[in-house]
């Protein structure tokens, strides 16, 4: 089995200049607690992640205010992710190594094109 296999797709995104709001909203809109930020919409390319938890603890505890843009706030490179082809065993193992529960999956352009989320335990 493979990433693509099991990758939740297109994943919703946001860009570097969306604000903190909108970021927020789509997290509620999609029911996901991670977004890959990227350059344009157009072209998808990973920049960075913006969580949920970015959001609480590096945005509305530190009271910013609500001009905060998704760059200010997410999670940069080195980032985990995977590629689309990758045996799904590496992915996981690689997760847990990390001990992350979301990656980005990930083509050799860079582009987006899914993620992969694990159950916590």
């Amino acid at each position: 089995m493979k990433a693509r296999d099991v990758m939740a797709a297109p994943p919703a995104v946001v860009t570097l200049s969306s604000s903190i709001a909108f970021a927020a909203k789509a997290m509620c809109d999609t029911e996901a607690s991670l977004l890959p930020v990227v350059d344009t919409v157009d072209d998808s390319r990973l920049q960075g992640l913006i969580t949920d938890r970015d959001i609480l603890e590096r945005c509305v505890s530190a009271r910013h205010g609500s001009g905060c843009t998704v760059r200010d706030h997410m999670t940069r490179h080195p980032l985990v992710t995977a590629g689309p082809d990758e045996p799904l065993d590496d992915v996981l193992q690689r997760m847990e190594s990390a001990r992350v529960h979301r990656v980005p999956v990930v083509e050799s352009s860079g582009r987006v094109v899914g993620i992969i989320a694990r159950e916590r335990r």
